[in-house]
């Protein structure tokens, strides 16, 4: 406060206030997203706060120790280096709950905890002008984050999805029966064949694709009159949904939704070339408590080995047409989806010892017995049809092999079965919660 009497030139060169952008008013709602949701996004945001509250503390800091040497003091030209960015998991499925099992061994809900505890009495020392504790309080941040971000596991790889010439579609869910193809027919204004088939699928169909939203959503709304399930979505929202974790055992024998734990992984082993031996994830992942869980998608996802011709001189350009496949396989798939994640069952990728009916089968059979349970050991899932996805017909060639007379595709389903997952999502799950 100036009281009339006349500074000095150093004091007169201090500035009023710390930027007031270093610590933006919303920062308890951004620390609780950050530790609810654990979107690596909402991470980097707190980060960036906590980078900007620390360069304002120096310059309040370096300030005040100019003015007492009597020296003007000016900023700095660039703000120190921010801490390193974690690789947080995308939507964890029991938030709070979750605990490492490899080392380094750290509490991690008390950590973060005590990072909500701490960002919060640095906001009300900022607010209340006190330079000293908030620079305590960041220092002491900055020192433990390293050990923090150690106990987080790795975030999952990108999701891959069909290429697509529409970014919006339209979703409906399956009906299973031919009798209902002329109320399909006239509320998406399509032919009785398409419609006929629309209407036989056991599972979600993509029924329309656009280059706009507002041209599905008047169709959408006509079958949402008609008693059934309809979403239109974008790409976008397809590629920012959850990424699924990966199965891999039970702790200990099922005993009920909520008497068992999971041991998850979000490393992404059904994209690998080369599956591991599955003894050897025994140990690895998270133990998470059984999450909730809504809706089942079951299917087969396939891949192929397609073979091109060889040269033929001037039909070069044609090898892809007298290409064909020289081999194929198919792997049994189970997606558990649930309001803050979704699990993934692969046959042959995790240890399905402890579901009741599962103890002698192979890998294949066990998951398809473990399909046939849910509706006793989980009523409230919602079971949709089995789908098989096979490769998309537009997704790019890779060659395998170094021969030029004769090149090895290796074409997969997994975009695909993505794809027809996170639609299932949307129209059951992310429907009901909205």
């Amino acid at each position: 406060m100036y009281c009339g009497a006349s500074l000095s030139a150093a004091q007169a060169t201090l500035p009023a206030a710390a930027p007031r952008a270093a610590l933006p008013e919303d920062l308890d709602a951004l620390v609780s997203r950050a530790l609810k949701s654990g979107n690596p996004a909402e991470v980097h945001r707190l980060q960036a706060a906590m980078a900007e509250a620390r360069l304002a503390a120096e310059l309040v800091t370096a300030a005040q120790e100019a003015a007492e040497a009597g020296a003007v003091t000016t900023a700095p030209e660039a703000p120190p280096e921010a801490p390193p960015e974690p690789s947080a998991p995308t939507a964890p499925l029991a938030a709070g709950e979750a605990e490492a099992t490899a080392p380094p061994a750290l509490d991690l809900d008390a950590a973060l905890a005590e990072l909500a505890q701490e960002a919060a009495g640095a906001r009300q020392d900022w607010a209340e002008g006190r330079p000293g504790p908030l620079r305590e309080r960041l220092q002491g941040l900055r020192d433990r984050l390293p050990g923090l971000l150690a106990a987080v596991p790795e975030a999952p790889a990108p999701a891959g999805l069909p290429p697509v010439h529409k970014a919006w579609l339209l979703v409906i869910e399956g009906l299973g029966t031919a009798e209902r193809w002329p109320d399909l027919a006239q509320a998406l204004d399509i032919d009785a064949a398409t419609a006929r088939q629309l209407a036989l699928a056991r599972h979600p169909r993509v029924a329309l694709r656009a280059d706009h939203g507002a041209e599905l959503e008047g169709r959408a709304a006509a079958l949402r009159a008609l008693g059934l399930r309809a979403a239109v979505l974008a790409r976008p929202e397809l590629e920012d949904m959850p990424p699924a974790w990966l199965f891999l055992a039970l702790e200990t024998p099922w005993a009920g939704p909520q008497h068992s734990d999971w041991r998850l992984t979000p490393r992404p082993y059904w994209l690998e070339d080369e599956a591991p031996d599955p003894r050897s994830l025994g140990g690895e992942g998270w133990l998470r408590p059984a999450p909730a869980l809504c809706l089942a998608v079951p299917g087969e996802v396939q891949w192929t080995h397609h073979a091109e011709g060889r040269d033929l001189g001037r039909q070069t350009h044609r090898r892809h047409e007298a290409g064909h496949v020289v081999g194929e396989a198919q792997v049994a798939v189970l997606d558990l989806h649930g309001p803050a994640g979704c699990v993934r069952f692969v046959a042959g990728l995790g240890d399905l010892r402890g579901w009741p009916g599962t103890e002698t089968a192979s890998a294949t059979m066990a998951l398809r017995r473990l399909v046939q349970a849910l509706p006793t050991l989980l009523p409230q899932v919602v079971v949709v049809g089995s789908r098989t996805c096979g490769p998309a017909r537009d997704l790019p060639l890779s060659a395998e092999g170094p021969s030029r007379q004769r090149r090895v595709h290796r074409l997969t389903g997994w975009p695909v079965w993505e794809e027809h997952t996170r639609l299932c999502r949307r129209l059951y799950v992310q429907t009901q919660q909205a």
